[in-house]
């Protein structure tokens, strides 16, 4: 399905830990940058080999969005694509997050659904977005997400 992007995106692929190997990507002269990213679909710590979305990675893919648009190569960015293995809640969240940020409004993922964000890392990204100076406000159900620390 991603192969059909005709229009100059981003892409960040979601792995969990336990993925052997990278996400194979299919060729597309129109992704003119990938970031990957390791974090297994949970809201808390757990015992094993888990990785908890952090503040650390959030900070991350904000940092590389960021370098990636203010660079006149990526001017014609028009997409960022964010997936995961199932494309429900890791890649969702992380969406919307960015959709906040960079468009003002992530209704168009948060009221879709076909998503059920991971709470965790929307509000962790929502968080890091916030403490950075990138979104000037939150809507009330954000923020009484990230007072309830959720």
């Amino acid at each position: 399905m991603h192969s059909c992007v005709c229009e100059p995106h981003l892409w960040i692929s979601i792995d969990d830990s336990r993925t052997d190997g990278r996400t194979i990507l299919p060729i597309n002269p129109n992704r003119l940058a990938h970031l990957h990213v390791i974090t297994d679909d949970i809201d808390r710590e757990m015992d094993g080999y888990y990785v908890l979305f952090s503040e650390d990675e959030a900070t991350r893919i904000i940092n590389w969005v960021e370098r990636r648009l203010s660079e006149p190569f990526f001017k014609e960015v028009q997409l960022i694509v964010v997936n995961c293995f199932a494309g429900v809640s890791r890649s969702p969240a992380i969406a919307a997050a960015l959709c906040m940020w960079l468009n003002g409004n992530d209704r168009m993922v948060r009221d879709n659904s076909k998503y059920m964000l991971n709470i965790h890392i929307y509000t962790t990204m929502l968080k890091v977005l916030r403490s950075l100076g990138k979104i000037p406000y939150l809507f009330k159900e954000q923020e009484s997400m990230l007072e309830r620390g959720q």
